[in-house]
């Protein structure tokens, strides 16, 4: 018998309900809960599915991420129901981090062409180089941007944390202090701003959008680590965007012209 068609699975590293990450997380889920989707969050590490589901000798021990995650005990499966049929929706987030003591070229290559469909063996995204690039946002002569690259030897957790927290204009306007969260029209911005961005990047068209060529980007952004920075940008814009384009455009176009005008000054 084959699953409830109306399952998700998120699946990610570092989880926390009460950061900016959770919140980001949380949004998502309560988009796809909003869709008629029961939503199922778990976490992992992105390298601790390597092994299991691929191999460097292409024996896989398992067929698929539900049946891991099912003979790990992580989740329950109903009677009835097979492992690999749980769920029609599967997603997993998590950092490129390219100075993570665990980083693998070949790797991590290898698990973005696994994981290429969300309603088969599940769609990755990356956060480059890691969560709080969705707050890696500066101000130039054209307004508030992207910031277009980050030195890879910075590219540590904290050092990269300590940047946000000190150059991020998205800033509490009362108080100054970095946002904990991004608010709708922030992140609305921050998604449009997190496309053109992308387009840049990969250099497609922006005229008609299908669905993020993950692979190609992570292409450019290994090539960029060669010549030893990154491109900041956040994969969570590009979830709701993949899922429904013309829907996600709209509503960010609509929150983004509240987006505070004294940010952009």
């Amino acid at each position: 018998m084959t699953s409830n068609s109306k399952k998700a699975l998120l699946l990610l590293e570092g989880f926390d309900e009460n950061k900016h990450f959770g919140h980001s997380v949380k949004c998502f889920s309560e988009f796809l809960e909003n869709n008629g989707y029961e939503t199922t969050i778990l976490e992992t590490s992105i390298y601790e599915l390597y092994d299991p589901l691929i191999g460097d000798d292409g024996e896989a021990e398992y067929s698929s991420l539900p049946s891991y995650l099912y003979h790990k005990g992580k989740v329950e499966c109903p009677d009835n129901v097979r492992p690999q049929d749980m769920y029609s929706l599967i997603y997993l987030i998590f950092d490129f981090e390219p100075r993570y003591h665990k980083y693998d070229e070949s790797k991590i290559v290898k698990l973005q062409e696994y994981f290429d469909d969300e309603t088969r063996n599940g769609r990755l995204y990356l956060n480059y180089p890691m969560v709080e690039s969705i707050f890696d946002f500066v101000r130039t002569d054209k307004g508030v941007e992207i910031r277009k690259s980050f030195p890879l030897c910075d590219c540590n957790s904290e050092p990269y944390k300590e940047h946000i927290r000190k150059d991020s204009v998205f800033r509490n306007p009362n108080n100054g202090h970095l946002y904990h969260y991004l608010p709708d029209d922030c992140f609305a911005f921050a998604a449009l701003k997190s496309k053109e961005r992308y387009e840049e990047i990969v250099g497609c068209k922006a005229s008609e959008w299908t669905v993020c060529d993950s692979k190609r980007l992570l292409e450019e952004e290994i090539e960029a680590t060669k010549s030893g920075f990154v491109y900041p940008l956040s994969a969570f814009p590009f979830l709701e965007l993949d899922y429904n384009p013309e829907a996600a455009l709209a509503n960010w176009s609509a929150l983004a012209i509240s987006f505070n005008s004294s940010t952009e000054q």
